[in-house]
């Protein structure tokens, strides 16, 4: 016979109990420091009225959100969906970059970009996510969120695309730890270095995803990763990390950073969050097909739950 519980036990088990749920998660309350959703955007547009002449650009966001408008062409447009409202429709081809910077041929790119400080020895939580309808079946590399990035060579977390056995993923890219030149080649690789498959793309549904990191450029830093698939229910704790380097430092043609975060100037080095569409082929090519994907806009929060809730 199973007895009752008295008021006391009941209190210890629901101690109990929250105990253990606080342990697995941030607490719930939390701040959203930056929600770039498109759902916020009333206009946005950026393109040259002649092609190639950066004084003939035209640009506008209404209200402003982004520091940034990485895109030509109107390559970013704000678009109605079922799901989210609104979400950004994101295209890149020949001739899509930066209005700034052409990074040269079989490179294109359409990003949105928001500036802050670095945060060393801190907690930021980044929600957002994709869909990718068809097509897109991955170039050399592509890039869908570059975070707290120093503009020293490729970023130290990001979100990509990877290709396994002829099947493309949403990827984990980490470059961490002391940028060190590699060989030969003009890639400074990080002491902490991955690029891996998390979810495989299911195209025609969205995939949202939540990273919490710890930022650091020694092993005191932390990193976790969740993943919910558009049909499912909750996120899934895909990558638990921690004692690694999140954050990276060195010195490169862009650059020197030390492992405090201090540019050679003397100054704090300040970062990027950049999302959008950013690929490459190895081989420099000239002619490539125009890819395209939807993007809900990333969000910065102070915590999990925080972050999940700009993505009900």
């Amino acid at each position: 016979m199973i007895k009752a519980l008295t008021p006391f036990m009941c209190l210890i088990f629901a101690f109990s109990v929250a105990l253990s749920v606080a342990q697995a998660l941030p607490t719930e309350s939390g701040t959203v420091w930056f929600n770039g959703r498109a759902t916020h955007m009333g206009q946005l547009f950026s393109y040259e009225t002649s092609a190639g002449n950066v004084g003939t650009l035209v640009q506008g966001q209404t209200p402003k959100l982004w520091d940034g408008l990485g895109f030509l062409n109107n390559d970013i447009q704000v678009i109605p969906d079922t799901r989210y409202g609104h979400v950004y429709a994101i295209r890149a081809g020949v001739g899509s970059h930066n209005p700034w910077y052409d990074p040269g041929p079989g490179i294109a790119a359409s990003e949105l970009t928001r500036a802050r400080p670095n945060d060393l020895g801190k907690w930021d939580w980044f929600s957002g996510g994709f869909r990718i309808n068809g097509g897109l079946t991955g170039p050399g590399w592509t890039m869908l969120y570059q975070l707290g990035y120093p503009s020293l060579g490729s970023p130290p977390l990001a979100l990509d695309l990877v290709k396994r056995n002829g099947r493309l993923y949403y990827g984990l890219f980490r470059n961490a730890g002391l940028l060190t030149k590699r060989g030969n080649s003009s890639f400074y690789q990080g002491s902490s270095f991955e690029d891996r498959p998390l979810v495989q793309v299911p195209y025609g549904k969205w995939v949202d995803f939540i990273f919490g990191v710890k930022w650091a450029t020694d092993n005191t830093g932390e990193l976790r990763v969740y993943a919910r698939v558009e049909g499912t229910h909750g996120y899934k704790l895909l990558v638990n990390k921690s004692r690694i380097p999140t954050w990276q430092y060195g010195t490169t043609p862009a650059g020197s950073i030390n492992a405090s975060g201090i540019k050679s100037s003397g100054e704090p080095a300040r970062v990027l969050d950049k999302g959008g569409l950013y690929f490459g082929y190895w081989d420099g090519r000239s002619t490539f097909p125009t890819e395209s994907l939807l993007e809900t806009g990333m969000t910065r929060s102070s915590n999990y739950h925080a972050a999940a809730s700009t993505l009900p």
